[in-house]
Formats: structure tokens, C-alpha cells, sequence
């Protein structure tokens, strides 16, 4: 019942987030996307992707919920 609730709450919520919120987010999940695309057998985050973080968490109050970093062995327990 909370679930039912709670899906239009959750929708008005996007549905009225604003313009600069959302490119910002789309920015950020671009950066994690090129870090994932990335050449490399182990991915770090190089000096310019930690700077990109900085200086968007300066802007973006919501950067949290875009940013996401698991261990590998997390997702294999997932699945």
C-alpha cells in the first residue's frame, strides 16, 4: 500500500525537478561512462575525475545520487 502511495510522490518529485538538475546529472553520468569505457584492466579514477567530482559537488547538491562506485565483488553477489 506505502508502495502505491509513494509512486506518485516519486513522480511529481521528477517530474517538477528542474532543467539544471537534470543536465547536471546527464554530465555526470557521462563522466561514469567514460571511466567505464575506458582501456584499462583495473579502472581508477585519474586526477581530472576526481576534480570533475569536486568541482561538480561545488554546484550540484544532488550529486550523490548520480555518482555511484561498487567493488567488483559486490556485483557478482548480486548476480
Amino acid at each position: 500500500m506505502i508502495r502505491i502511495l509513494g509512486l506518485p510522490i516519486a513522480f511529481s518529485a521528477q517530474f517538477f525537478r528542474s532543467r539544471r538538475d537534470l543536465l547536471l546529472e546527464n554530465v555526470a553520468l557521462r563522466q561514469q561512462l567514460s571511466i567505464i569505457i575506458r582501456k584499462q584492466t583495473r579502472r581508477r579514477l585519474t586526477l581530472p575525475d576526481k576534480l570533475f567530482w569536486i568541482v561538480l559537488s561545488r554546484f550540484w547538491s544532488g550529486w550523490k545520487r548520480a555518482l555511484l562506485i561498487v567493488q567488483p565483488e559486490t556485483v557478482v553477489r548480486w548476480h
